[in-house]
């Protein structure tokens, strides 16, 4: 299973982390090989790469084809 990871502004970051720990930790716990793929939105997006969402960012989240 995999899961993106779009940490945001505020709070997010650290909410994000947060998360992800307990999914990595429930994943390694009952074996449901989840996977994290994060992705910068927001302010951190923007000053990295000059928009608050990125197309690969966006395209990430939505089903694997191919």
């Amino acid at each position: 299973m995999r899961i993106v990871v779009l940490p945001g502004d505020g709070i997010g970051p650290e909410i994000a982390a947060a998360t992800s720990n307990v999914l990595r930790a429930a994943s390694e716990r009952f074996q449901l090989n989840v996977q994290t793929e994060e992705h910068a939105v927001g302010h951190a997006s923007l000053e990295q790469f000059g928009s608050t969402v990125r197309r690969d960012s966006w395209k990430s989240c939505g089903p694997r084809t191919g």
